[in-house]
Protein backbone atom coordinates (compact mmCIF):
# COMPACT_ATOMS: atom_id res chain seq x y z
CA UNK A 1 0.00 0.00 0.00
CA UNK A 2 1.26 3.09 -0.78
CA UNK A 3 1.33 6.15 1.55
CA UNK A 4 -0.46 9.05 0.49
CA UNK A 5 2.04 11.71 0.92
CA UNK A 6 4.40 9.78 -1.68
CA UNK A 7 1.53 9.23 -4.26
CA UNK A 8 1.16 11.52 -7.36
CA UNK A 9 -0.97 11.22 -10.07
CA UNK A 10 -0.21 11.32 -13.94
CA UNK A 11 -2.18 12.14 -16.84
CA UNK A 12 -1.22 12.28 -20.24
CA UNK A 13 -2.52 14.21 -23.31
CA UNK A 14 -1.35 15.08 -26.89
CA UNK A 15 -1.51 18.39 -29.30
CA UNK A 16 -0.52 18.94 -32.53
CA UNK A 17 1.51 21.36 -32.08
CA UNK A 18 4.54 22.46 -30.06
CA UNK A 19 3.53 25.51 -29.14
CA UNK A 20 -0.13 24.70 -28.42
CA UNK A 21 2.39 22.15 -25.44
CA UNK A 22 4.00 24.59 -24.35
CA UNK A 23 0.94 27.21 -23.96
CA UNK A 24 -1.11 24.61 -22.37
CA UNK A 25 1.74 22.77 -20.00
CA UNK A 26 2.65 26.54 -19.39
CA UNK A 27 -0.91 27.61 -17.63
CA UNK A 28 -1.60 24.10 -16.09
CA UNK A 29 1.24 24.90 -13.99
CA UNK A 30 1.01 28.80 -13.59
CA UNK A 31 -2.45 28.14 -12.49
CA UNK A 32 -0.98 25.59 -9.35
CA UNK A 33 -3.16 22.58 -11.47
CA UNK A 34 0.43 20.78 -12.83
CA UNK A 35 3.38 20.68 -10.47
CA UNK A 36 5.36 19.98 -13.40
CA UNK A 37 4.68 19.40 -17.09
CA UNK A 38 7.01 17.77 -19.72
CA UNK A 39 6.50 17.87 -23.21
CA UNK A 40 7.52 15.19 -25.37
CA UNK A 41 7.69 15.57 -29.09
CA UNK A 42 7.17 14.88 -31.78
CA UNK A 43 5.34 11.83 -31.93
CA UNK A 44 3.49 9.66 -34.38
CA UNK A 45 -0.16 9.03 -33.55
CA UNK A 46 -2.35 6.78 -35.72
CA UNK A 47 -5.97 6.81 -35.63
CA UNK A 48 -8.98 6.35 -36.90
CA UNK A 49 -11.49 9.50 -36.99
CA UNK A 50 -14.92 10.05 -38.95
CA UNK A 51 -13.91 6.33 -40.06
CA UNK A 52 -10.91 7.71 -42.43
CA UNK A 53 -7.25 6.14 -41.01
CA UNK A 54 -5.35 8.98 -39.91
CA UNK A 55 -2.09 10.00 -38.92
CA UNK A 56 -0.12 12.79 -37.77
CA UNK A 57 2.85 14.18 -35.21
CA UNK A 58 1.64 14.84 -32.19
CA UNK A 59 3.35 16.72 -28.89
CA UNK A 60 2.64 14.50 -25.85
CA UNK A 61 2.17 16.24 -22.43
CA UNK A 62 3.17 14.57 -19.09
CA UNK A 63 1.27 16.26 -16.56
CA UNK A 64 2.47 15.55 -12.74
CA UNK A 65 -0.28 16.34 -10.20
CA UNK A 66 -1.89 15.87 -6.80
CA UNK A 67 -5.57 13.76 -6.07
CA UNK A 68 -6.40 17.39 -4.49
CA UNK A 69 -6.10 19.44 -7.59
CA UNK A 70 -6.96 16.72 -9.84
CA UNK A 71 -11.05 17.33 -10.94
CA UNK A 72 -10.06 21.41 -11.44
CA UNK A 73 -6.85 19.92 -13.53
CA UNK A 74 -9.37 17.68 -16.06
CA UNK A 75 -12.06 20.30 -16.12
CA UNK A 76 -9.02 22.86 -17.41
CA UNK A 77 -7.56 20.38 -19.69
CA UNK A 78 -11.08 19.64 -21.32
CA UNK A 79 -11.69 23.32 -21.56
CA UNK A 80 -8.20 24.72 -23.07
CA UNK A 81 -7.58 21.57 -24.90
CA UNK A 82 -7.68 22.54 -28.83
CA UNK A 83 -9.25 18.77 -29.80
CA UNK A 84 -13.02 18.36 -30.80
CA UNK A 85 -12.46 15.01 -28.68
CA UNK A 86 -9.03 15.16 -26.46
CA UNK A 87 -7.30 12.08 -25.02
CA UNK A 88 -7.23 12.94 -21.05
CA UNK A 89 -5.91 9.66 -19.66
CA UNK A 90 -5.44 9.81 -16.02
CA UNK A 91 -3.33 6.97 -14.35
CA UNK A 92 -4.07 5.46 -11.35
CA UNK A 93 -2.03 7.27 -8.51
CA UNK A 94 1.89 6.31 -9.07
CA UNK A 95 4.19 5.98 -6.34
CA UNK A 96 7.18 8.69 -6.26
CA UNK A 97 10.12 9.14 -4.24
CA UNK A 98 9.13 10.99 -1.00
CA UNK A 99 11.26 14.26 -2.00
CA UNK A 100 9.35 14.39 -5.14
CA UNK A 101 6.08 13.91 -4.37
CA UNK A 102 6.77 16.44 -0.82
CA UNK A 103 7.92 19.09 -3.50
CA UNK A 104 4.76 18.51 -5.77
CA UNK A 105 2.40 19.08 -2.74
CA UNK A 106 4.24 21.98 -1.72
CA UNK A 107 4.32 23.68 -5.23
CA UNK A 108 0.45 23.09 -5.48
CA UNK A 109 -0.49 23.97 -2.47
CA UNK A 110 0.07 27.97 -3.00
CA UNK A 111 -2.19 29.14 -5.24
CA UNK A 112 -1.47 31.31 -8.12
CA UNK A 113 -2.14 34.78 -5.72
CA UNK A 114 0.38 33.25 -3.58
CA UNK A 115 -1.35 32.55 -0.71
CA UNK A 116 -1.89 28.97 0.68
CA UNK A 117 -4.74 26.68 -0.35
CA UNK A 118 -6.96 24.98 2.66
CA UNK A 119 -5.37 22.21 4.77
CA UNK A 120 -6.07 19.17 2.09
CA UNK A 121 -2.25 20.08 0.13
CA UNK A 122 0.80 19.98 2.25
Amino acid sequence: MREAASAIRLVLTAVEGEEQARELAEGLVRDRLAACVSVLGPAHSYYIWKGNFERTCEWLLLIKTVDERLAALRTALAGRHPYTVPDILTFPETEATSAYAAWARATLAALPDGTEDGPGVS
